[in-house]
Order: structure tokens, then sequence, then C-alpha cells
């Protein structure tokens, strides 16, 4: 059952045109990121080098070119590059549900990650003894 929001009416229908959307950027991005970790082994491990690679497909080699430090740091603080956080979420989903997408670190962080949710739950509450 899909919930509508309690809004006025031209909301509505610019909430109901725009909600789709959304899925289809997402899955687009999870398209983008599935490519980039088949044909770069390399980003399978590395999140920075990942953005770098999805933000260049999103912008294009020749405007990547002729692109300043300024141009790109406007860009991304008007919100047109895809969301670094969104990224990282694609690689951990895509390598959680297919093997031969994960890097040579990947079972490490899987242990890694076991450790810290058990001092978690084992936490006391205090940050300083």
């Amino acid at each position: 059952m899909l919930l509508i929001p309690d809004i006025s009416h031209n909301k509505l229908i610019v909430w109901l045109l725009t909600a789709p959307l959304s899925i289809t950027m997402i899955k687009k991005l999870e398209e983008k990121v599935k490519n980039i970790l088949i044909k770069f082994p390399e980003t399978r491990d590395n999140d920075q080098q990942l953005v770098s690679f999805v933000w260049w497909h999103h912008l294009g080699t020749e405007r990547v070119k002729k692109m300043s430090g300024w141009d790109l740091l406007t860009i991304l603080s008007r919100k047109e590059l895809p969301n670094i956080v969104s990224i990282w979420r694609c690689r951990q989903k895509l390598q959680e549900h297919n093997a031969d997408l994960r890097g040579e670190k990947w079972a490490d962080r899987q242990k890694h990650s076991k450790v810290v949710k058990k001092e978690i739950k084992e936490w006391n509450g205090t940050l300083f003894q």
C-alpha cells in the first residue's frame, strides 16, 4: 500500500512525479557502481576511487578535463553529483549479495564489524575511564 503524505494538491502532484524518479535514480546508480566494480577491480576496496569513477562517469571525460577544483566543489555543493554515502551503500549492498564484486579486504571488514558490534553491545556507557 502506498502511503500518500497529507499535503496540498500541487505538492502532492510534485511528490507523485518525483517519488518514482528517486527509485529510478537509485537503480541507475546501483548499475553504474556495479559496472565500475566489474571493470575496475581496484575500486572494490577503495571508496574514494569508486566515488571518483562514479563522478567521472556522471560528468563525462570532456567536462572533467575542463573543470577546475572550484567547479567541482560548486557542483558538489549544489548536489548535482551522486551522494558519496549513496555510492558507498550501493557498493556495500552489491558486495553483500555478489561475492564476485568483493575486494580482497571484504572478509577482513566483516570480521572487524563483528568485533565492533560486540564492543557496542558490551559498552558500559562511558567514553573515558
